[in-house]
């Protein structure tokens, strides 16, 4: 689906009988979605984005959490990082469209 799909959803269309299975499934899609070479959140150096940016990162931001709360309903700091992976791969194309 364009806008994602939850574990809930996911188990309903495939008939799965166990959540966990149907989670355990959609994680493993969603970190095969990552490019190896991706840089993780996280890491050593804070990130930065200068002032003029700000309006987009902005909106990212807003799409996210929008996006999480709409079709995940929130997510545990343990899963977050699968999340922003799935985040990521569908909004690629919409963030390098954006006039910069």
């Amino acid at each position: 689906q364009t806008p994602g799909l939850s574990a809930v959803q996911f188990q309903r269309q495939l008939g799965l009988s166990r959540y966990e299975t149907a989670f355990g499934i959609l994680h493993k899609l969603r970190s095969a979605m990552v490019r190896p070479d991706q840089d993780r959140i996280g890491g050593l150096a804070d990130p930065e984005v200068s002032e003029e940016f700000m309006p987009i990162v902005h909106l990212v931001f807003s799409n996210l959490k929008t996006w999480l709360n709409g079709i995940h309903h929130g997510v545990s700091a343990k899963h977050l990082q699968a999340y922003l992976n799935e985040f990521t791969f569908r909004s690629t194309n919409e963030i390098a469209e954006l006039p910069f």
